[in-house]
Parts: structure tokens; sequence; C-alpha cells
């Protein structure tokens, strides 16, 4: 109603006042807005026209008043209820910019070839089955975006599109691409993921298809992928690629490579030759080995090969690593020149079947995060503690029967988890953690020389305990006491007294579902953990 108002009233302003005058929307009067739309309504329709309702507003149909203004260059219709686009469309000849994500759109008329200045087209989240051939004249097309739809194929006349920057195809049913696919040389972002191209038809292999063809009841991908010289950004994950063509290489000025959740056992020595490339997604595939040309990728920042069935890593992964995550493997041991990634800054890798660490770990002078949960590691190396950025150190699942002195020196450690270990105790060192720490949560599942569990793990009847530096010390000194009587001792002693430090009263356990802001006592002198009775 209100949109209604506004146009009216750009048309025939002289009866603007008559029509909204006591008119109001919800308790509120609007002749204001129309006031000041006289005076601007002209300006914005030239630069965008924005048509979005909250849901129990949304439009079914076009107004038809809208085909009316030609020098629109922004259409914004998404998150309507639109089934279908008058072929009026075609009459915005200055619109550059078409958005209808979020529609229930199902096609589209072919007077949409007519919008030759278009240069974005968002069709997102719709119904669409197929792309009208017209598409082909939108020579100045820079972007389009048909992901999460029900494309089942791609016109030919795409190849067309002289201009296109970025194409996304991602969440459709596409099962091929045509053949002159080969022919678009100014890809720079293309995403393909989550199309079932392995359900095509066996046929026989097609000689110039560029990027995917089949074999078997497999894909292959990269056949002739070279022809796409500008691109920098692939995305192909979830199509059921079982192997990666080797002139993956020939794509000299690929940053950005996302291939997980495939069926991939290996890669082709070439994808040495991505000099540019800073970001490589391999998980979630069947690999087994990791090519040692990997080490070539000098610009490589990024490197994902978690769930895969690697038994090994390459010697030498490069210099140029800030993320590594390898977890979800069967991993026995790291190599000994992970200590050459100088700019690694968080290493993921739990669920593996690592037994030790290697000492050069402790040269990673920038790594924060070290993630090694879940594995069947011993002893932990001395060298750790010159860790000296590191935050955060998980070592839940593992066998380790003691924590190493050194790990106290650490000042920056925020975050310790040795839960479900075969700990005895705790360093005294760790006491020296205190002034430069803002945080300390040392979450432990600790069992003394007299079997008794002091439990500080998520457990249902007692929740994490989250200490400052402050009562480090304490904490320490009753586990150490506790640890070295006999349980005879502590038996006898039950009745003598109340609670571990008499000096404190037995308060009730508050519980926060996130990270406690509370010290081990709280400031009242009241303990604030449950393992005390």
């Amino acid at each position: 109603r209100l949109g209604n108002l506004v146009h009216s009233s750009s048309k025939h302003p002289s009866n603007t006042n008559d029509e909204v005058k006591g008119s109001s929307f919800e308790g509120t009067t609007i002749a204001a807005i129309v006031s000041f739309s006289k005076r601007v309504w002209g300006k914005i329709l030239r630069e965008r026209l924005v048509y979005k309702h909250p849901p129990q507003l949304a439009i079914t149909t076009v107004p038809a008043y809208m085909w009316d203004m030609k020098f629109v260059t922004v259409l914004d219709l998404s998150s309507n209820k639109l089934k279908n686009l008058p072929s009026e469309i075609g009459s915005l000849l200055a619109l550059k910019d078409l958005r209808l994500s979020r529609n229930a759109i199902r096609s589209l008329p072919a007077q949409i070839g007519q919008l030759t200045n278009l240069e974005m087209v968002t069709l997102s989240h719709n119904s669409l089955r197929s792309l009208p051939q017209n598409i082909g004249h939108l020579r100045n097309l820079k972007q389009l975006l048909c992901d999460t739809n029900c494309l089942v194929s791609i016109p030919d006349e795409i190849e067309n599109l002289a201009s296109i920057e970025r194409l996304n195809l991602r969440s459709n049913s596409l099962i091929s691409l045509p053949r002159t696919f080969k022919n678009i040389n100014t890809l720079v972002d293309l995403d393909l993921s989550d199309n079932p191209f392995y359900q095509r038809e066996r046929t026989k292999k097609p000689k110039d298809l560029s990027d995917i063809v089949y074999h078997g009841s497999s894909v292959v991908f990269g056949e002739e992928v070279s022809r796409f010289g500008m691109l920098c950004t692939l995305r192909m994950s979830s199509c059921g690629i079982a192997f990666l063509s080797g002139s993956i290489g020939e794509i000299t000025k690929l940053e950005k490579l996302e291939i997980q959740k495939n069926l991939m056992t290996s890669l082709p020595v070439q994808i040495g030759k991505l000099k540019f490339l800073t970001f490589l997604d391999l998980s979630r595939n069947q690999l087994k080995l990791l090519p040692i040309e990997i080490k070539y990728l000098k610009s490589l920042k990024r490197l994902n090969v978690a769930s895969n069935r690697l038994e090994s890593l390459p010697p030498d992964l490069g210099s140029s690593l800030e993320i590594l995550r390898i977890n979800g493997n069967r991993l026995v041991s790291l190599p000994s020149k992970i200590g050459l990634l100088k700019a690694l800054q968080l290493l993921d890798g739990q669920s593996n079947k690592l037994t030790s660490l290697p000492t050069e770990l402790g040269t990673l002078s920038k790594l924060s995060h070290l993630e090694l949960s879940l594995n069947q590691i011993t002893s932990l190396p001395e060298t750790i503690g010159k860790l000296e950025a590191l935050e955060r150190l998980m070592l839940r699942g593992n066998l380790l029967k003691d924590i190493p002195a050194p790990i106290g020196e650490i000042k920056t450690l925020k975050y310790l988890d040795v839960r479900e270990n075969e700990l005895k105790g705790l360093p005294l060192q760790i006491e020296s953690l205190q002034a430069g720490v803002l945080k300390q949560s040392i979450q432990s599942y600790v069992r003394n020389s007299g079997g008794v569990a002091w439990d500080l793990g998520r457990k249902k009847q007692n929740r994490s305990i989250m200490m400052n530096a402050s009562s480090i010390k304490s904490f320490i000194a009753t586990l150490r006491s506790a640890g070295k009587s006999k349980p005879q001792e502590r038996k006898a002693n039950e009745g003598k007294q109340e609670n571990p430090r008499p000096e404190l009263k037995r308060g009730k356990l508050k519980v926060n579902r996130a990270f406690f802001d509370r010290s081990f006592v709280n400031r009242q002198g009241v303990c604030t953990s449950s393992w005390w009775s």
C-alpha cells in the first residue's frame, strides 16, 4: 500500500496530500514519508528499486507499474513468492543488476536476453530447471549465480557470455556440462559443487569436454582445463570425482581449490605447479598418500586433508603453511621437518594414531592452537615449553602419564585439556602460569596413587572448573597432598574433617554451560567446585 501511494505521489504530486491525509499504517502516519518521497523518489529510482517484504507480505506477482520505470539499474525482488517473471522484464533496458533469489521461480522468459546491459544476475534458491537460450545475448554479464535450484542442463549458448567472471551452479541436478563450456575463457570463480555428475549414463568419453568427463561410473576432472587460464577459484565438492587429471597444473593462476567430499585416492604430481595456490581443501576423500611435490606450493597457507586414509605425510610440506588440518586419518607420526613451518598457527591432528611428537615441534614460534586429542600419545617432548605463542593445547583421550614441567614456561597458555588420560598429577611448574595469563582452564582426569579419581571433566555431576592463575597453586597443592596420603589415612580422617580445607565453606556448584569467568575459589572464600566433597 505504501509503495503504491509513493508511486502515485511521484506521478500526481498535487493529489498526494488529499490521498494520504490522515492515512496511517499500523497507527503510524505516512504523510511525512510521502512528502519526503516527492523530493527524492526520482533519484532513488534512477539508482535502485528494492521490493522486499516480510514473509506475511511477500508478493506473488510483480506490480505492473514497475515496468514503466525505464531508468532503473538495480531491481531487487528477492525473498518473495514469485513463481514466474513476466515477459515485460525485457523493457527495463537500463537494468544492470537483477536480484531474484529466494523465490519460487520455475522458468525465465526469453525476453531476458534483451537486457544487454546486465552485469549481475542472482537466481539463487529458486526452482529453475533450465536457463533460456537467449541468456547467451548477455555479453556484458560478469556474474551469474544459479546455486540451489533444480537445473538439469545448461544451454550451449552459455559460451557467448564473453565477460562472465563468476559462475555459481552449486547444488543443482546437473549430470553434464555442454561441450561448449570449454570456450569460456574469462572465468575467475567457478563453483560446480553438489551436483550428481556421477549419475550420468555410461557413454563414450567426449573428446573435447573441458572439465568433466566420465570413466565408467566415476568422474574424471581436468582433461583440458588449461583453457581456463584466468581461473582463480575452483570448487568441486560432492561431485563424485575419482581422479584428478594432471592438466590441473596448467591453471597457473589458481589460488583456491576445493575438492572435498569426493572419491579421490591420489593426487597428480602436477599439482606442484600451482605456484599461486593459497587454499587447498581435500578433506573427506580417500587419499592414501600426498605427493612430495606439494612442497613446491610456495604460496600455500591453508591445507585441509582431514578425514582421509593417510598413513604418513610427505617429509617436506613447504614453509608457508599457516593452518594445517590432518585430523581423522591414520597417521602414526609427524615428519621431523614440520619444524620448518615457521608461520604455522594452527595444527589439528585429532583422531589419528600418533604415539609421539617430534622435538622439532618446539620451533613453531607462531603456533597458537595445537589439537592432538584422541590419539595414542604416551609422552610430550620437553621442547613443547618453547611454544611461546601457544594459547590452546588439546590432549584429551591419549595415554599421557605425566605432563612435562616446561609447559609452565608457556606464558600465553589459556586452555589446557588433558581429560581421559592416565595422569597421576600435574607438575608444580604449572604454578608459573600466572600474571601474564588472562584465564586458564585445566580440565583433567587425574588419578592419584590411591586410585581415587579427581574428576574435573565435563560430567553430569561435576561440571568444568574454571581456574584463574592465582588459584592454581592451591589446586596443585591439594592434588599433591591427596595423592600422597594413603587410602586408609584418608578414610580415617573422613570423620574428623568435613572438608579437605576447613577454612573454606562448602558452597553450591555454580554451573555455566559456557566457560566460566570464575575462579576456583570465589571472592567470598567459598569453594565453587563439587569435587571438594
